[in-house]
């Protein structure tokens, strides 16, 4: 039922790894460079296929995104790439640990817009009242 959030941890894990990877001095240069134009096509509002048409906008987004990652990854040693996927159990962790706190945050910032809500009902009702 939940094998999407686990495909997503895993692909965070991924994101991770790549991660790393742009920062370790033995990683190739061009490595870097691939990874950096994934994750900027990734995000980038523009796309070679607008996102706009139905069925087809986001066909590049899985194609080319996914393809760039794969050469970078070809391209690092194999040592070193070993070295980087031991890291994405602790980055998963790290990850899952982010989450949750990112969730409290916005319980927090929930509850407190609806109390700034609720004191701003409950003055203006009061003024209202009054004036009448």
């Amino acid at each position: 039922m939940f094998g999407w959030l686990t495909r997503l941890w895993s692909s965070a894990g991924y994101l991770w790894g790549a991660i790393a990877a742009v920062r370790h001095p033995r990683t190739p240069l061009v490595a870097k460079i691939l990874f950096v134009l994934a994750v900027a096509y990734a995000i980038d509002p523009f796309d070679l296929i607008p996102d706009a048409i139905p069925g087809i906008g986001l066909l590049d987004d899985l194609l080319i995104v996914p393809l760039l990652f794969s050469l970078a990854w070809r391209l690092i040693p194999s040592e070193l790439a070993q070295e980087l996927r031991a890291c994405r159990p602790r980055a998963a962790a790290m990850l899952r640990q982010a989450g949750l706190i990112a969730v409290g945050a916005l319980a927090l910032v929930a509850a407190s817009s609806i109390l700034l809500v609720g004191a701003a009902l409950y003055a203006l009702t009061h003024l209202v009242m009054h004036l009448v």
